[in-house]
């Protein structure tokens, strides 16, 4: 199960400024993610065509089996993403 929050403001009609939070529960405690993101969003024509960059940072990642050690592992991550959205 999971969750998110995502928030936008437009600076002007072609630049907006975002923020999102998510956080993903799986059994147990320790089994919890949480994953912060902030980005920028330029509109080159409206809704029909825009860049997205963001960059997302993950404190806890979901763990992960581990072969060596045979317990739940959980690691640090930085996402960063560009994307071209075009709608037509």
């Amino acid at each position: 199960m999971g969750y998110y929050a995502q928030v936008g403001y437009m600076i002007n009609k072609q630049w907006e400024v975002v923020g999102r939070f998510g956080q993903l529960l799986t059994e147990g405690g320790p089994n919890r993610m949480e994953e912060y993101a902030v980005g920028l969003n330029y509109y080159v024509y409206g809704q029909n065509l825009k860049i997205q960059g963001d960059v997302t940072y993950i404190p806890n990642e979901a763990g992960f089996t581990s072969s060596t050690y045979s317990t739940l592992v959980n690691s640090q991550d930085v996402i960063g993403r560009i994307q071209l959205q075009i709608k037509f």
